[in-house]
C-alpha cells in the first residue's frame, strides 16, 4: 500500500501541462489621446474632489478584488443624485441579473473544481440473485433457489490528473468565473452612467420647459394687448393674427418638451428598479458647468476597464481549455477501492468476519487510453484553438473600442465647450438686442413684429444655451464609464505581482520575450497527436499574463448585492 501511495504521489509530481504559455498579444498602444494632444486643457486639469463613500450603505462586492470603484457622481455634488444612484445599485433588476450571472459562473467553477478531489460513496442494500445451475462442473440442471446477500460498502476513487486535463479545466472554469465578475463591473458601471445620464438629461428638458412656459406666459400677455390694440385700431388683424400664430408656436414646442420630459422620467423610474408612477423628483438641476475629468494615459486605460480586464479573463481560460483538450490524447488513469460488509443475513451484516474489500482491475488502477474515436479528440482541440483565437480578437477589438470611446468624449467636450463659449457670446447679443428691441417697442418707435423677432431670437439663444450645458454633462458621464469609473493613477504597491504592465508602443517592453517557434511540450503532444491521425497547428502567440490591474479607490456596490467570497 505504501508503494502504492509513493508511486502516485510519483506520478502527479512528474504530471504535464498541455497548455500553450499564456502570453499577452502585442497591442499599438499611443503615449497620450489624440484629443488630448488636440486640447491639453481638456485632458490633464485638477482632479476633481470626490469624497468617499463612507456612509455604510455601500458595500464591495469582492473584498480582494483588484478593481475597486468608487462613487464619481459625487463630484457633480447633487444629493438628488447620489439617492438615485444609491437606489438603483439597490434595486435594479439588470444588475440583479448580472450578479446572478457571476453567482452562477462561481458556482460552475465549483462543480469543475470538485473533479480535482476523490469521490466518496457509501450505499447500503439488498441484491437478489439466482445462480445457473449449468454454470456448474458437472452441469446440474436441478432448479437452484433465489437468494439475498445484503451489502453496505463505501467506494473512493481518484482520478491522477498526470497531464493536467482536469486542473486546465478548473483554471478555465475560474478564470471565466472571474471574467464573470468583471462583467457585474462593467455592468454596474454602465448602470450607474445611464442613471446620470439620464438625470442630467432630464434636468436639461426640465430647464428648457421652464423657459419655454415663461415665453407662453409672455406670449398671451403679448396678445393680449396686441388685440386691445386692434380694438382701438392702433394695430391690424394682421399683428393679432401674427401674435396668435407665435404663441400656437411656442406652446407646441412647449408640449413636445414635456413628452420628451415625461419619457425621461420614465426610463429614470426603471433604471432605478421603480414604476413610473412611484418616482418622485422634486428637483431636478443642473450647475453651471461639469467638473474636468482628466483622462490620463492609454495605457492605464486598460488597467481600469472592467470589460477589458474581462476579455483578458476569457482569453487566459481559452488557453487553458486547450490544455484540458490536449490531454484527450493521453490515457485517464483512476485509482478506486471499495470496503464494506456482506452477508446473506441481515442480522449479520456487520459482523467483523464478512467485512469485504477489493482493489484491483475493476476497482483499482484504471488506464484508459484512446485508440480510435473518429477524430473526435482531434475536433475539440481545434475547436479550444478557434475559441482562443475569437478571444483575442474580442481583447483586441475591446481595447480599440475603448480608446475609441474615450477619444470621441473628449472630443465631444472640446467642441461643446468652444459651442459653450459661442452660445454665451450668442445669448448676451440675443439679450441685449432684446433688451434695446423692447424699449423701443414701448415708446412705438419699433413695429411688433421686429420685437416679436427678437423675443424668437433670445428664446433659441437660452434653449441652445440650456442644451448645450445639457450636452457637456451627458458626455462628462461618458467620459467617466469610458475611462473605467475612475481616472487616479494606482500606487505600484496595489498592482498584482509579476503581472506586466503593458507599455506604449514608443517604448517596446525588454521583459517580453518572444515565444519559441515549438516548444519541446509542443513537438511531443504533436508527434502523440500524428499517432492517431490529429494535425493540432502549435499555439505560440498565446498571450502570457494577464496585465496589471489597479486597484483605484473605494467599492461602493451597495449591501443588499451578493457578496462574492
Amino acid at each position: 500500500m505504501r508503494k502504492l501511495w509513493f508511486t502516485t504521489a510519483l506520478i502527479g509530481l512528474t504530471a504535464c501541462d498541455l497548455a500553450p504559455d499564456f502570453k499577452m498579444p502585442e497591442l499599438a498602444v499611443p503615449e497620450v489621446f489624440k484629443e488630448a494632444s488636440v486640447a491639453p486643457n481638456v485632458a490633464e486639469p485638477a482632479e476633481p474632489n470626490v469624497e468617499p463613500a463612507s456612509d455604510g450603505k455601500w458595500k464591495r462586492v469582492d473584498d480582494k478584488a483588484h478593481i475597486e470603484e468608487f462613487a464619481w457622481w459625487r463630484m457633480f455634488n447633487d444629493s438628488g443624485l447620489n439617492a438615485l444612484q444609491e437606489q438603483a445599485m439597490k434595486d435594479s433588476p439588470s444588475l440583479e441579473v448580472a450578479a446572478e450571472r457571476m453567482t452562477r459562473a462561481r458556482a460552475t467553477a465549483g462543480v469543475v473544481d470538485a473533479e480535482l478531489y476523490p469521490q466518496i460513496t457509501a450505499g447500503v442494500g439488498p441484491t437478489i440473485q439466482r445462480n445457473s445451475p449449468g454454470g456448474i462442473k458437472p452441469a446440474s440442471f436441478a432448479y437452484v433457489k433465489p437468494h439475498t446477500i445484503y451489502n453496505a460498502r463505501g467506494t473512493i476513487s481518484y482520478e491522477l490528473d498526470i497531464f493536467r486535463k482536469n486542473r486546465n479545466a478548473d483554471k478555465a472554469a475560474n478564470l471565466q468565473a472571474e471574467g464573470e465578475e468583471n462583467n457585474f463591473r462593467a455592468a454596474r458601471l454602465s448602470l450607474q452612467a445611464e442613471v446620470a445620464q439620464t438625470y442630467f438629461q432630464l434636468a436639461a428638458l426640465r430647464n428648457e420647459a421652464a423657459l419655454l412656459a415663461d415665453t407662453v406666459k409672455t406670449r398671451k400677455k403679448a396678445l393680449e394687448l396686441t388685440r386691445k390694440k386692434r380694438d382701438v385700431g392702433a394695430v391690424d388683424d394682421v399683428a393679432v393674427s401674427t401674435a396668435e400664430t407665435d404663441l400656437a408656436n411656442v406652446e407646441s414646442e412647449q408640449a413636445s418638451v414635456l413628452q420628451q420630459q415625461a419619457l425621461q422620467e420614465h426610463a429614470l423610474a426603471i433604471l432605478v428598479g421603480k414604476p413610473p408612477a412611484s418616482l418622485v423628483l422634486n428637483e431636478v438641476k443642473l450647475g453651471k458647468t461639469p467638473p474636468v475629468i482628466p483622462a490620463g494615459m492609454p495605457s492605464a486605460l486598460l488597467e481600469r476597464r472592467p470589460d477589458i480586464h474581462a476579455a483578458v479573463k476569457n482569453m487566459a481560460a481559452a488557453n487553458a481549455s486547450i490544455g484540458a483538450a490536449r490531454a484527450g490524447y493521453f490515457p485517464d488513469i483512476t485509482l478506486s477501492a471499495s470496503g464494506g460488509f456482506s452477508s446473506g443475513e441481515l442480522d449479520q451484516l456487520f459482523n467483523w468476519s464478512n467485512r469485504t474489500w477489493m482493489i484491483g482491475p475493476l476497482a483499482g488502477t484504471m488506464l484508459t487510453q484512446p485508440i480510435f474515436q473518429g477524430g473526435a479528440v482531434s475536433a475539440r482541440v481545434a475547436q479550444r484553438r478557434s475559441d482562443f483565437a475569437s478571444s483575442v480578437a474580442s481583447y483586441r477589438q475591446s481595447v480599440l473600442q475603448a480608446f475609441r470611446e474615450v477619444e470621441d468624449n473628449l472630443s465631444d467636450l472640446r467642441h461643446l465647450s468652444d459651442r459653450a463659449a459661442a452660445s454665451a457670446k450668442s445669448l448676451k447679443s440675443a439679450q441685449r438686442t432684446f433688451d434695446m428691441v423692447n424699449k423701443r417697442y414701448q415708446v412705438g418707435s419699433v413695429s411688433y413684429l421686429e420685437q416679436l423677432d427678437a423675443q424668437r431670437s433670445l428664446l433659441a439663444a437660452q434653449r441652445n444655451s440650456v442644451q448645450v450645458l445639457g450636452n457637456r454633462y451627458v458626455s462628462t458621464v461618458q467620459l467617466v464609464k469610458a475611462l473605467g469609473g475612475s481616472w487616479e493613477a494606482a500606487p505600484e504597491q496595489t498592482k498584482v505581482e509579476n503581472l506586466p504592465a503593458l507599455k506604449p508602443i514608443t517604448e517596446p517592453a525588454a521583459d517580453v520575450k518572444p515565444a519559441p517557434e515549438t516548444s519541446v511540450m509542443d513537438t511531443w503532444v504533436d508527434s502523440v497527436a500524428s499517432a492517431f491521425d490529429a494535425e493540432p497547428a502549435p499555439v505560440n502567440n498565446a498571450p502570457e499574463a494577464v496585465p496589471a490591474v489597479v486597484k483605484n479607490n473605494e467599492s461602493l456596490p451597495p449591501a443588499e448585492l451578493p457578496v462574492v467570497k
